[in-house]
């Protein structure tokens, strides 16, 4: 069943002052307060921190996850300021418990970041490959990468992910907020989309901060889910919105200012309260429309309607 990891502290460097590596074996755990100031090299085993644990990986420590491992925290995991937690080659990080990361957290290519429990992220956490919240995920104060390269990197919103206290989340790959989740932007942060954000399935957006439909992005919300807009939506110049469900646009305290489209929209859905356009406008999916119920502000571009019926001139 394996034993306890030791020692305890783990230092980084041995009597001798040669760079000391932890290996654990298949099964291994931790169930104590257990400080680790050098290397733990998880490598092609499983290694839990059990629910009496706690794990702290601090300044300058460096806890690796490599080679097909699993490491399952369903203790406390702090991933502490200078420390480094990255998950390589095909491996997993499962969170049941509460991972807590003021340093730097890594998800690489092939890899799977799974979190049940609380994830809260006041540092840099990197997402290249797979990252599923069924939990909380809080980045409050920090910073949250989701990556286009090397490969389209996914993170999968199924619950709450909250984004405040002058955080920045940089989605590049793809943001799904499913399935009556919430993804909340916070009125000190900034939510910047360079790849695709879907809104599906019943999910709420809140945005009382900036979200940023950048160049290149797409920001899908789905004609079962909502947009609320109490801050500044900006759709910029070669991005695209597609609504087909409500953006809720009427208790913005900046009127019209508060959502300003400079690329496309499209759509079949409905805007609540006022907007300003000076971008390009096609209502409907094909022959379709919109319906705005508030001022409409056209400031430029152009809008593309296409005319349908079953008679010539319908």
């Amino acid at each position: 069943m394996g034993n306890q990891i030791s020692p305890n502290p783990n230092p980084l460097r041995d009597a001798d002052g040669a760079i000391q590596y932890l290996f654990p074996e298949d099964g291994d755990y931790n169930s104590i307060i257990f400080q680790n100031n050098g290397i733990i090299e998880n490598d092609g085993v499983t290694l839990s921190n059990n629910t009496t644990g706690t794990l702290n990986n601090n300044n300058g420590g460096m806890l690796y996850n490599d080679g097909s491992s699993t490491l399952n925290n369903d203790g406390t995991l702090n991933n502490n300021g200078g420390g480094t937690l990255n998950t390589f080659n095909h491996s997993k990080l499962n969170n049941s418990g509460t991972l807590n990361n003021s340093g730097t957290l890594t998800n690489n290519t092939t890899c799977t970041l799974n979190t049940s429990g609380r994830l809260n992220n006041s540092g840099t956490l990197k997402n290249g490959n797979i990252l599923n919240n069924s939990g909380m995920l809080t980045n409050d104060g920090g910073r949250l990468y989701t990556y286009k390269s090397p490969i389209n990197s996914t993170l999968n919103n199924l619950d709450r992910l909250y984004n405040y206290n002058n955080s920045t989340l940089n989605n590049d790959g793809t943001l799904n907020n499913n399935d009556s989740s919430t993804l909340d932007n916070d009125d000190s942060s900034t939510l910047n989309n360079g790849g695709m954000l879907n809104n599906n399935g019943g999910g709420t957006l809140k945005n009382s901060g900036k979200l940023y439909n950048n160049d290149g992005g797409t920001l899908y919300n789905d004609d079962s889910s909502t947009l609320n807009n109490t801050g500044w939506l900006k759709n910029k110049s070669g991005a695209t919105l597609i609504n087909d469900g409500t953006i809720d646009n009427s208790n913005n305290y900046l009127g019209e200012r508060g959502f300003i489209n400079k690329g496309i929209y499209t759509g079949t859905g409905v805007i609540l309260g006022s907007w300003t356009d000076h971008g390009t406008v096609k209502p409907g999916i094909s022959a379709g429309g919109m319906l705005v119920n508030g001022s409409y502000y056209k400031e430029g571009g152009s809008t593309e309607i296409e005319l349908g019926g079953i008679d010539d001139g319908d």
